[in-house]
């Protein structure tokens, strides 16, 4: 199913045209018959248009009537990437609800909502108001400028740094966002059998609250011992530990298939690489290692193949 936004531009009275821009792309413009009347055709289905002076009102459920006055009205669409938006038109106002189900997480839990309201205020001028469901940020650089991520991975900027109406950009992701980090240990204890001095288990401190950081934040990828989540395309840390380039940085990786390896950085340290060749991938990865009592996790490296996050295999690498 694919959603349209027509934008309602101008009305000529003199020639009956009503004016539209598909807000995907293109223009539409239509008539409309001495009744009012007009039909707006879009996607092969067709929308009753009711000409109301300079105004108009659409029949947007499609069930072939116009209310004179529509005081209560609710629809709905399903975004790119699963959110759910429904969108209540009350006399002065609109409610958006944003939806994103538990069941779309990587543990299943209660759904998340985002909603906030489109008002009308006095000179016919519009407002955003009571943003709801995502903790926002006020940035030292500007006050007026607010910014918050939902635990799903939702983006979500409210401005009101202008002259014009308040702007609410939402960035919705096509799967759960996972960030790009590296986390520190403390010591780290190997065990080691045979001449060829294989690595069969590691031992790390318990990971202190704070730990975790940004790839960008590390100067010295051999100053501490490291836990990298993601690949070499997508973390700057694991490509310098790795030694690959950036063109080369997808070599070895599938889709469906993931590792955990240990990588010898110097001066006593080690870093653990946790990736795969898509994000889910390296969920798979990753919840391998925080079970690890439930894996055989012996070498220097496991590989992981998967159908679910809950039916994962995993195979030592010789």
């Amino acid at each position: 199913m694919v959603t349209t936004i027509m934008q309602f531009d101008d009305i000529r009275t003199s020639d009956k045209e009503l004016k539209f821009t598909d807000l995907s792309g293109g223009t539409k413009t239509i008539t409309y018959d001495g009744s009012n009347n007009a039909e707006l055709n879009i996607g092969g289905n067709s929308y009753k248009v009711k000409v109301d002076g300079e105004k108009i009102k659409v029949d947007l459920n499609d069930d072939n009537t116009i209310a004179d006055e529509v005081d209560n009205i609710t629809m709905g669409i399903t975004a790119k990437g699963g959110a759910m938006i429904t969108f209540e038109k009350y006399t002065d106002n609109i409610n958006v609800i944003i939806t994103t189900l538990g069941n779309n997480f990587d543990t299943s839990g209660d759904d998340e909502v985002i909603n906030f309201s489109i008002v009308k205020r006095a000179n016919e001028e519009v407002g955003i108001v009571n943003v709801d469901g995502v903790y926002l940020f006020e940035l030292e650089s500007n006050d007026d400028k607010k910014m918050g991520l939902t635990p799903y991975g939702v983006s979500v900027i409210y401005d009101d740094s202008g002259n014009d109406a308040e702007t609410l950009t939402l960035e919705y992701p096509l799967s759960q966002r996972g960030a790009q980090v590296f986390v520190t240990a403390g010591d780290v204890t190997t065990i080691t059998s045979g001449s060829s001095g294989t690595v069969e288990t590691i031992s790390l401190e318990a990971i202190e609250i704070g730990a975790a950081v940004l790839a960008s934040e590390i100067s010295d990828v051999k100053a501490q011992n490291m836990i990298m989540v993601g690949g070499p395309c997508a973390n700057e840390v694991a490509r310098k530990v790795i030694g690959v380039d950036v063109d080369k940085c997808a070599e070895g990786f599938s889709p469906g298939k993931a590792l955990i390896k240990l990588y010898d950085t110097g001066n006593g340290n080690v870093a653990i690489l946790v990736a795969g060749d898509q994000a889910m991938d390296t969920r798979a990865a990753a919840r391998v290692l925080a079970n690890a009592d439930a894996y055989d996790l012996t070498g220097n490296e496991v590989e992981i193949a998967y159908t679910s996050l809950t039916d994962i295999t995993v195979k030592t690498v010789t």
